[in-house]
């Protein structure tokens, strides 16, 4: 993910256990992201118009994943993380500043897989909406009802402006909610 510029930890080091060729075990290991803490925690000091900035950047950034076929199964709010906007690296050194590759972002995902065609994917019909649904199960205590129409807005008005449309009648909203109900 961080070769296609999502603003991702630096891994440090990966083991995955598997029997008959599926994972029963992982461990994930990255370089701390200073200032960073899970967006759950952080969401109860932040003010309302950082929470819709937030938000904005989560549906943005999802989209881009699905669209890249980068899904994650199952997106627990705790492998998202806040953390200061990233800045232009070398910024006030001498020489012109390289952008971070998620310069302007505020959200860091732990979460560093490249994506595509995995054998437990192909277990579940829908896992955009698994995605979705794991998400906003997790933040039910702390987003409200208009927060969550604007992440979902905001993820279907990111798909259809990469020419990837979820609109199919709302059915994958009708999806999204009924992985949350579970």
């Amino acid at each position: 993910l961080r070769k296609r510029l999502f603003r991702c930890v630096e891994p440090v080091a990966a083991v995955s256990v598997r029997r008959r060729g599926l994972p029963v075990a992982q461990l994930f290991a990255s370089a701390r992201v200073l200032g960073a803490e899970p967006l759950d925690a952080a969401w109860a000091q932040a003010g309302r118009e950082e929470r819709r900035a937030w938000l904005d950047e989560l549906g943005i950034e999802l989209a881009r994943m699905h669209a890249l076929a980068v899904v994650h199964v199952v997106l627990y709010a705790r492998i998202v993380l806040a953390a200061p906007r990233a800045t232009p690296v070398g910024e006030g050194s001498s020489g012109p500043a390289a952008p971070d590759p998620g310069f302007g972002r505020a959200l860091v995902f732990l979460d560093c897989w490249a994506g595509g065609p995995a054998p437990w994917t192909r277990l579940r019909p829908t896992p955009v909406a698994r995605d979705l649904g794991t998400f906003l199960t997790e933040a039910a205590d702390w987003l409200d009802a208009e927060e969550v129409g604007l992440l979902l807005g905001r993820y279907a008005s990111a798909r259809a402006a990469q020419g990837r449309p979820v609109d199919d009648g709302g059915r994958w909203i009708a999806r999204v909610l009924s992985v949350r109900r579970r």
